[in-house]
């Protein structure tokens, strides 16, 4: 007879127990014999993909270097045609020998056709992997076939790779395609999209276009149905990539957007990379600006404009109650050759500690670092 507060006699409940152990370790058993295969497989598949790589490299070096005939076995297995392609896209970046060239190979070999049907593949991560292949490619012939992928993706991820491919090789249709790509969302990092807008001038210089980008640039100034962001980051690539025809259209919208400062930090920002003199009645708006994240930002570059009005101005910030304003005015002024130097001379015996403490350092140690 069980008591009232039994469940289950004590026999039954152990077996139970145990068939549970039993159960447990059947299935680890099962899991542990699945990794070590899949380990071995995945082992195995690199191995051989290495052995491709390098005989694919022996090959295309061969075939470049003599440009003789390509004696080489078209590629079958989605292993050979991943060891092919990783091979040209190292050639490629190597720059040694003609893009020209190494894409005859991607053609002849029917490689492109093969990440262009994959491309097509219910499978999104495919498909991005297909993109992203035929992206280092720089293939230009490709544009309409992207620009016709984005008006059909669904997938965030997908579509982002298709911008970045067609920044490799952008002209004018491509830059509008991705600006509005880019604006229509999801939002992406302020990061990715300034990398999309380096790539898009870089691949307009080769073509010598980069006035197609200036000209948009001043386009949607006022267009309100681009983001702001995409605007913001469209200058601070502009100043990555040293655009100097730029610095016009970074004086007009730091001038228009008066009231947003992260738009006006972005105009200081690019000047002071590119460097040009023509900015740095920016530089010293900035300087005198309400706003600290502009008086900041306009500090670390403020040595680019090394005469006494910048000089002066920066005077005072060596005392702002920023402590990131205060350092890198001091960094500027030590970057200013003798003028600056005379006023960090000057305010090195002053009543405040901390001033005093930075240009003892900075007046120690020389150049400052980049900060």
């Amino acid at each position: 007879m069980f008591g009232s507060g039994d469940i289950l006699p004590s026999y039954l409940a152990w077996e139970l127990v145990t068939a549970v152990i039993y159960v447990l370790f059947l299935v680890v058993s099962m899991l542990f014999l699945f990794l070590v295969l899949h380990k071995v497989r995945v082992e195995r598949r690199e191995r051989k993909k290495n052995t491709l790589i390098e005989e694919y490299r022996l090959i295309l070096k061969g075939y470049l270097d003599r440009d003789g005939k390509l004696d080489l076995r078209l590629p079958r297995s989605p292993l050979e045609f991943d060891a092919l392609s990783d091979v040209c896209i190292e050639l490629m970046r190597e720059k040694r020998y003609a893009d020209e060239k190494i894409k005859e190979v991607l053609l002849i070999t029917k490689t492109v056709d093969y990440y262009r049907d994959m491309s097509a593949s219910t499978s999104w991560l495919k498909r991005f992997y297909a993109i992203e292949k035929l992206g280092f490619f720089k293939l230009r012939d490709l544009r309409d076939y992207y620009r016709e992928i984005l008006s059909t993706e669904e997938r965030p991820e997908v579509k982002a790779k298709v911008i970045w491919a067609l920044s490799m090789i952008s002209d004018r249709e491509s830059l509008q395609v991705i600006v509005k790509g880019l604006s229509e969302g999801p939002l992406l990092s302020s990061k990715f999209n300034e990398f999309i807008f380096s790539n898009v001038i870089e691949s307009l210089r080769e073509v010598g276009e980069e006035a197609a980008y200036l000209e948009l640039l001043d386009k949607i100034m006022n267009d309100t149905s681009v983001n702001d962001v995409i605007k913001r980051d469209m200058i601070e690539a502009a100043g990555t990539a040293g655009l100097t025809e730029s610095v016009p259209l970074m004086i007009k919208y730091f001038n228009q957007y008066r009231e947003k400062t992260p738009m006006r930090v972005a105009c200081i920002r690019a000047i002071g990379k590119i460097g040009s003199s023509s900015g740095c009645g920016v530089i010293k708006e900035g300087l005198r600006s309400e706003d600290w994240l502009q008086r900041v930002t306009a500090a670390k570059v403020a040595h680019n404009c090394p005469d006494r009005e910048t000089a002066e101005l920066l005077k005072p910030l060596l005392y702002d109650e920023h402590y990131y304003v205060r350092i890198n005015a001091a960094k500027s002024l030590a970057r200013m050759g003798p003028r600056g130097e005379e006023i960090l001379r000057t305010e090195a015996g002053s009543e405040d500690r901390f001033v005093r403490d930075t240009i003892r350092y900075i007046l120690q140690e020389g150049r400052p670092v980049n900060g």
